[in-house]
């Protein structure tokens, strides 16, 4: 598939910028971690994880030094990439645009303030969480602007004095999942950006929220290419998600050696609102791709989501006189503006469109691994 005006301008020097932090993380953990062995760090990051798996409801223990070297170590890198991700997605749509003050809510490491801060300069930037031991941690680990303030406070507890509202954006990564409600405060705010975990139940748990931010004002940017409503939560089976390929540095190769999880993709959930109205699109209807490409007996499909509806786009490799489909999951789509030989098949949840040698623009595209040396 082609690339379209904005696919054409996918920032190599960013996503380099991001590769090159993700490499210097190990020479900001304080001396005591450094000294550690990979094996070391391997063992703090499987004592976190059980002592999630054991104590789901527990405060986290920030205050214990393990805790705080498996978090920078091995969920910072992760979770900065997965932000970084949908904050490129948003880039390409102009949705940073005219946004000042960043306000991270519940931040925990700081890794969406970082990746939001490699995307764009700010004018103010506040960490928020509960834990004064990670916030002062994440001051001193994560690359942050010297300008970058910290709060101790609960999510719902509303800032003394905002930072002008109407340029202010506020990013909740991970934390929906353990608190169930938006605060109320963040409504005022121009712009809001969450992420989730990929999980199905995660994914159509924050798709559902698409209607508390509508009745609110928002206007959602980000992955819907429409304001309908969602067509993957008509069946349970269906869910929304993206998907990064993690530019791993040698030291993280070090590492994931002596841990059974292998991170070589990325998968997340996202939502992107603001007051503001998107761009209005062309004429052409736009599709997100919310599937991988699958091939199936000599024809590869891949599903869509447009004005409403879900359909795969399908094609067969061998008929295909033009370059084969090159779009991957989460890629931002235009529809052609001069399909020829479609056909469309099946109904409801089954529709397809068979497209031939139909080329659709590729308006937004994450860089992969080869996009490092190009």
């Amino acid at each position: 598939m082609s690339q379209g005006l904005h696919a054409s301008d996918k920032s190599n020097s960013k996503w380099l910028e991001l590769q090159a932090q993700l490499a210097r993380l190990p020479s900001r953990l304080p001396a005591s971690a450094q000294s550690l062995a990979p094996q070391q760090i391997a063992d703090q990051i499987r004592q976190l994880s059980n002592y999630y798996i054991h104590s789901p409801s527990a405060v986290s223990p920030w205050h214990e030094p393990w805790a705080r070297h498996a978090l920078f170590s091995y969920y910072h890198p992760l979770n900065l990439t997965r932000v970084w991700a949908a904050a490129e997605r948003g880039r390409h749509l102009g949705f940073l645009n005219d946004l000042h003050h960043l306000y991270d809510l519940g931040s925990g490491s700081g890794a969406a303030a970082q990746a939001l801060s490699l995307q764009q300069s700010w004018t103010s930037l506040e960490l928020r969480d509960v834990s004064s031991a990670i916030l002062e941690f994440a001051l001193q680990v994560a690359e942050l602007p010297s300008h970058t303030r910290h709060t101790t406070a609960r999510l719902e507890t509303r800032p003394q004095n905002l930072d002008d509202p109407r340029r202010s954006l506020a990013v909740l990564a991970h934390v929906l999942t353990e608190n169930t409600e938006i605060p109320s405060w963040v409504f005022e705010l121009e712009a809001l950006m969450i992420l989730e975990p990929s999980t199905r139940d995660d994914a159509r748990r924050l798709q559902a929220r698409r209607e508390t931010l509508m009745a609110q004002g928002f206007h959602i940017w980000a992955p819907c290419p429409h304001a309908k409503p969602c067509p993957l939560l008509r069946d349970e089976r269906d869910w929304c998600h993206d998907a990064i390929e993690y530019p791993a540095p040698p030291w993280w190769l070090d590492l994931e050696a002596h841990l059974p999880m292998k991170n070589q993709r990325l998968t997340f959930s996202y939502l992107l609102a603001r007051k503001t109205p998107p761009p209005a699109p062309s004429s052409r209807p736009l599709l997100r791709v919310v599937g991988d490409v699958l091939a199936e007996k000599g024809k590869s499909r891949t599903l869509t989501c447009s004005d409403g509806d879900r359909a795969f786009l399908s094609w067969f490799p061998n008929r295909r006189q033009s370059p084969e489909p090159t779009c991957r999951r989460g890629d931002l789509l235009e529809w052609p503006s001069a399909p020829t030989n479609f056909e469309k098949r099946g109904q409801d949840e089954r529709q397809e469109w068979r497209i031939g040698d139909a080329d659709f623009p590729i308006l937004s595209q994450l860089p992969d691994r080869n996009d490092s040396n190009r």
